[in-house]
């Protein structure tokens, strides 16, 4: 995960874009490049906590292994 990037500061709600890299480890050792983009979240302010409302992973590149097992 890199650094948020806050885009919105609202009393209500907070917005902030965050840059991500996901690297595989193969069976064989090999280190692959699996996936980049960002996180476009958004926070609500509730009892005095900010809470994540909303996350959506956007990522730079159309193609998506099949295997992917996990959610970004």
């Amino acid at each position: 995960l890199g650094m948020p990037y806050i885009t919105l500061c609202g009393q209500a709600a907070i917005e902030a874009r965050t840059p991500f890299m996901v690297a595989r480890i193969m069976a064989t050792g090999q280190t692959e490049l699996f996936a980049t983009g960002a996180y476009h979240d958004r926070f609500v302010r509730e009892g005095g906590r900010l809470l994540l409302a909303e996350r959506v992973a956007v990522c730079d590149s159309t193609v998506t292994d099949t295997l992917l097992a996990l959610p970004l």
